[in-house]
């Protein structure tokens, strides 16, 4: 059984400039964050048997895309919370928790989630 391990977090996003731009404000904001682009890249790196206390999952894929990969997240991950980054009206129903892919959004939701 996994367990939380404070301050870690896991980005999937799926736009490499934003992929850096989120990781510089979770460091920033004192998480120590692990990111990859897309879905194959998650996979590949979350073999290694590290614990996270959070996963967050992009919004620039397909819906199918990020939904796929939450549902495995959610298989080999079951006791680590999900939080997908949507455009404005959009909802993941697989996701533990949505927010609007807005820094002042997500960063607020990523404090109130996991720790």
């Amino acid at each position: 059984m996994r367990k939380k391990t404070t301050n870690r977090v896991f980005q999937i996003a799926y736009d490499e400039s934003l992929l850096f731009t989120r990781s510089e404000m979770l460091r920033h904001a004192g998480y120590d964050v692990t990111s990859v682009l897309g879905n194959s890249a998650a996979k590949t790196a979350l073999t290694s048997g590290q614990e996270y206390s959070l996963f967050i999952v992009g919004r620039d894929a397909p819906v199918e895309t990020r939904e796929e990969m939450i549902r495995w997240l959610k298989e080999n991950f079951p006791t680590v919370q999900v939080l997908a980054l949507n455009a404005p009206h959009e909802i993941l129903p697989v996701a533990d928790y949505n927010v609007v892919n807005e820094p002042g959004e997500w960063l607020v939701a990523v404090r109130t989630i996991a720790f």
